[in-house]
């Protein structure tokens, strides 16, 4: 019997208000993204795990208009 692969996975679900608008925005990390979580976290990890969240908001906020990908990720709550 052949065991498929388990990769860990994380959903994060980040409320935004930005310019008078209030946002949900959901982030999927799975793989090693989402083994950042696994454990004791390093301020090292921690400091990186912000950065991509920060930067993947970063990219939503910009393509939420124009990629389907994008807006798919996001709900206005207002």
């Amino acid at each position: 019997m052949k065991v498929p692969s388990v990769f860990p996975e994380l959903l994060l679900k980040i409320q935004i208000s930005s310019s008078g608008q209030l946002w949900e925005v959901s982030l999927d990390y799975q793989g090693h993204e989402a083994s950042l979580v696994s454990g004791d976290l390093s301020e090292e990890t921690l400091n990186y795990l912000a950065f991509l969240v920060r930067t993947h908001l970063f990219e939503w906020w910009h393509t939420k208009d124009t990629e389907k990908f994008s807006a798919r990720m996001g709900k206005r709550l207002d």
